[in-house]
């Protein structure tokens, strides 16, 4: 494939459906597996970080979007909140790449610290969204408060190290196939 704007779409398209399926599978775990392996993170920092910043970005808004209307997870409530998380996970896990594996050398490396600081920023959007909605919106629905979204860092630490162990492989993996 030579146009790389269809490349993106098609891109975009398979990882949104990872997006989707992988919260499915894990929620046969049990309603808060969601929450503590954070599935839905997976694809979305792969296609930022393999393919492209408006790769990562287009699948960090649509995944929670489309699981919200097609399996009601996240709640309507949490979806947008997700979705500007999600989108700056996918967003700046591609462009700290390219940043990152211009001024290291070491593929690995570049790749975990792409990841590392996308996962900071994500939850930092977050808990901005949450504040702004909370405290400047006045937004009182059950579910959303600083507080929670304080108490899902921890709650995800165990998808925080999963994507440690499995993303940097598979993207190193990838990407050789890519070429």
């Amino acid at each position: 494939m030579k146009n790389t704007a269809t490349r993106t779409i098609i891109y975009s398209g398979f990882f949104t459906a990872l997006g989707v399926l992988f919260p499915m599978i894990f929620h046969t775990f049990g309603a808060l597996s969601g929450q503590t392996f954070l599935p839905m993170h997976i694809p979305v920092l792969i296609a930022g970080l393999l393919i492209s910043p408006y790769c990562g970005l287009v699948t960090g808004i649509l995944s929670p979007f489309l699981s919200c209307l097609i399996t009601q997870m996240p709640t309507m409530i949490k979806m947008p909140f997700m979705c500007i998380e999600l989108a700056v996970y996918g967003l700046s896990a591609g462009l700290f790449m390219r940043l990152y594996s211009k001024k290291i050398k070491n593929k690995t490396l570049s790749i975990y610290t792409a990841l590392v600081t996308s996962q900071i920023l994500g939850r930092l959007a977050n808990l901005l969204c949450t504040y702004i909605a909370v405290n400047l919106l006045g937004v009182t629905a059950k579910g959303v408060s600083v507080k929670l979204a304080l108490m899902s860092i921890p709650a995800g630490f165990v998808g925080i190290l999963i994507q440690w162990i499995v993303i940097p492989p598979i993207v190193r993996i990838l990407s050789k196939l890519k070429k």
